[in-house]
């Protein structure tokens, strides 16, 4: 396997834990999932908490893979999410009735990390951190 994909794939195990991790914080009532009720209640239980979790995580992979695209790094991060629900919708065609909305919004989600990773990028180079003082 390539390092980018690696590096993408290591970053879609990250950016889900970070998009969940708040929600197992919360005391409010859980909705039911097909497959993943976790993952359900991390988009239903979305707060501004868990998107400023987002970008952080997001800043520090763009100081972490910095040849990396910042597009790669914010789409890599919310990458499991749409598989996810492919796979709910295969499990039970009944959920998930409104799917192209809710890949709009992890499109739209992903654009926190996106931007968390430029700013880390841009951290790096204000920082005068290079790929060759990296190593």
């Amino acid at each position: 396997m390539s390092q980018r994909l690696i590096e993408c794939v290591v970053l879609a195990v990250a950016g889900l834990a970070v998009f969940v991790a708040p929600v197992l914080f919360i005391s409010a009532p859980w909705y039911p999932s097909p497959l993943f009720p976790i993952l359900r209640n991390a988009v239903e239980y979305l707060s501004k908490g868990a998107l400023v979790w987002l970008f952080l995580a997001g800043g520090v992979a763009g100081l972490i893979f910095r040849l990396l695209n910042p597009f790669v790094v914010g789409m890599s991060m919310l990458a499991l999410l749409p598989v996810a629900a492919v796979a709910e919708m295969m499990a039970d065609p009944t959920s998930h009735n409104l799917w192209p909305l809710e890949f709009a919004m992890y499109a739209l989600i992903s654009l926190v990390p996106t931007a968390g990773a430029a700013a880390g990028r841009k951290a790096a180079a204000l920082a005068g951190v290079t790929e060759e003082s990296k190593r």
